[in-house]
């Protein structure tokens, strides 16, 4: 696949697109975010996981833009348009390379035999010295430099994708723990996209991520989401009537009005110093 850092959008044709005029502002954001997705890895993956982390959306929305503008190949999902413009730009690239080239011939060719001085022998002695110490010093750089850590790009995914970022050397440690195990990086992510998915329903604290991949298996959890847990929140405070009297919700919810003690004498505490009065009752 060429490396080519930029594509040109033809507004024109961008605009006046069939498939454009059936979308939604949210669709063309999430269209041509997968197309720059294209551009810079190639397919899409066809994972709900993976389109939901690329998309950043639901899957269900991500399938729908790909289902109206791209197509399945055994690789991916991929845009025609996004391809053939890539194959115009890798072939104009070319085309700027081969002239350059013949472009640096045609001066060699024509350039006087006697246009650069020869370098006198101890200069071109020290020019060759030169150039031995640098390679020495890129390859013993090569060999001090340490390896990336094991399934370092993988955890990068997993970590992009969880919105608690504490702990994060731990949190590599434990997935590459679990990946030694034989733990799919898939099995990983699907868990995730299940717990956030809980987590979201059941407004409920997220765990550090080193205590999901932690040995008890949290991953591997179904996550159900049921009509339960959702009332969860709204059934665990009784009403307001059922509250006792010496609570006043305008103090805020369950907080008892609180105002400062007055000193007694000049000797005796200061003032500023609190005390909690509950209505109906002798302050202490």
């Amino acid at each position: 696949m060429p490396d080519l850092e930029w594509f040109p959008l033809y507004v024109h044709r961008f605009l006046n697109s069939r498939r454009l005029r059936r979308m939604d502002a949210t669709k063309i954001g999430i269209y041509t975010l997968l197309m720059c997705e294209q551009w810079e890895g190639g397919p899409i993956p066809d994972n709900d996981v993976e389109l939901m982390f690329l998309a950043r959306c639901s899957a269900s929305d991500a399938r729908a833009v790909l289902g109206m503008c791209f197509e399945l190949t055994p690789e991916g999902w991929l845009c025609p348009e996004v391809e053939k413009i890539r194959a115009e730009q890798a072939e104009k690239r070319q085309r700027y390379v081969e002239a350059g080239r013949l472009g640096g011939q045609a001066k060699a060719k024509n350039r006087p035999s006697d246009a650069l001085p020869e370098k006198p022998s101890n200069a071109l002695q020290e020019e060759e010295s030169r150039i031995e110490k640098s390679k020495r010093r890129i390859e013993k750089k090569k060999e001090t430099t340490p390896p990336n850590p094991p399934y370092e790009n993988e955890f990068s995914l997993f970590w992009e994708m969880y919105p608690k970022k504490i702990g994060k050397a731990d949190a590599l440690e434990k997935y590459q723990t679990r990946r030694r195990q034989g733990v799919a990086h898939e099995s990983l992510m699907g868990g995730l996209g299940r717990y956030l998915k809980w987590t979201t329903a059941t407004d409920t604290i997220l765990k550090h991520p080193a205590t999901f991949l932690g040995p008890k298996k949290w991953w591997a959890e179904p996550w159900t989401i049921t009509e339960a847990m959702t009332a969860k929140e709204e059934t665990s405070r009784p009403p307001e009537d059922d509250l006792p009297p010496y609570w006043k919700p305008t103090a805020g919810d369950g907080v008892p009005i609180m105002k400062p003690r007055v000193p007694h004498n000049a000797g005796g505490a200061k003032a500023g110093n609190v005390q909690i009065e509950l209505p109906g009752r002798e302050a202490p």
